[in-house]
């Protein structure tokens, strides 16, 4: 299995190859964690998002991949103030 992240379709994050066995039929729960500094963040005026890509791989052919895309943001409420992203949103 090979985990990635694209950048609107650049390679800018890659995870260690992992190897999986499963039954068939069965799940496995696999967690991959990182760090990640300053990424651009996602608000309604500016609704950025990233691609992960998990491939499922036999040698080096690609059997399976799923796309998913995704964002970063940061949202609270404060008395009657809502925030996103370290801002008053209104």
């Amino acid at each position: 299995m090979q985990l990635f992240i694209e950048d609107r379709g650049n390679r800018i994050r890659e995870f260690m190859k992992e190897t999986v066995m499963t039954v068939p039929g069965k799940k496995a729960a696999i967690l991959f964690r990182d760090k990640w500094e300053n990424p651009h963040l996602w608000s309604h005026q500016d609704p950025y998002l990233y691609t992960l890509v998990i491939q499922l791989r036999k040698g080096d052919q690609v059997t399976d991949e799923k796309r998913f895309r995704f964002g970063f943001r940061e949202f609270w409420i404060e008395g009657t103030n809502f925030y996103l992203n370290g801002k008053v949103s209104g």
